[in-house]
């Protein structure tokens, strides 16, 4: 049953949480040390005198890397993909622990992550300071981008129900798990929605009038309604997020 699967595999949202921080570590610990430990070391000189011009060795070295992250963070998201399944059916994919460690964002967070730390590298000519800075900017982008603006890759839908009669309690969320629920309340009979306040108004009264609140609310055309992003939209919404962060890394 339910309760058993979650006791079973809840420790798991946790770990993929913390998993999070595994594109940065992949592409960041590559990209700072790029420029900055040539600098620190006083070889890039040495490197740049060669038969090899500089932006081949450049070139050849990026190339190299890029290639890697994708490897190792397509394999990451790969395993995380397969594994979550189970979760996915039951909290959907848009999860915390979900969406940013599968299908095709994590690469774009290392690629974005590596960028970031090989600019840091040319600038500080030092690894450790480049690595801080560039982990600065990765929190930073990584929390305007899923607080901000995904939320609004698309205009979210909208749910609106009457509330049947009766004692059998309110529904929650669309009833599907795999949508992704951005905000739910009541609205009046004229569509304005209400306060929490207004609903313990709701409530006092139908005290006062002897009936449950669900009866209540159905009797004065009370309804829910939902505002969600549906299922099917995750791929959508992983494209979309994959190329701000690959859009970031060219920059």
């Amino acid at each position: 049953n339910l309760q058993v699967f979650q006791k079973t595999f809840g420790y798991a949202t946790i770990v993929l949480i913390l998993l999070n921080a595994v594109p940065f570590a992949v592409g960041a610990l590559l990209g700072a040390p790029l420029l900055a430990q040539e600098l620190e070391t006083g070889t890039l000189q040495l490197a740049w005198t060669q038969a090899v011009p500089r932006m081949r060795w450049l070139a050849v070295k990026v190339v190299s890397l890029v290639t890697l992250i994708v490897v190792l963070t397509g394999a990451f998201a790969a395993l995380i993909t397969w594994s979550r399944q189970p979760l996915d059916t039951l909290y959907g994919p848009y999860d915390a622990g979900a969406f940013d460690v599968e299908a095709l964002v994590p690469a774009a967070y290392a690629l974005f992550a590596f960028t970031a730390g090989a600019a840091a590298g040319a600038l500080l000519r030092r690894s450790i300071p480049a690595i801080a800075v560039s982990l600065l900017a990765y929190i930073v982008v990584r929390v305007i981008v899923e607080s901000g603006l995904r939320p609004r890759y698309r205009t979210p839908l909208t749910l609106v129900e009457n509330i049947p009669a009766g004692n059998r309690g309110i529904a929650i969320g669309t009833g599907n798990r795999s949508d992704w629920t951005l905000d739910e309340g009541f609205a009046d009979a004229g569509g304005h929605r209400l306060a929490n306040t207004d609903i313990n108004t709701l409530d006092d009264a139908a005290r006062d009038a002897g009936v449950g609140l669900t009866t209540y609310m159905h009797d004065h055309g009370i309804q829910r309604w939902v505002s969600y992003h549906p299922s099917n939209r995750f791929w959508e919404f992983q494209f979309i997020e994959a190329g701000i962060f690959l859009a970031l890394a060219a920059i």
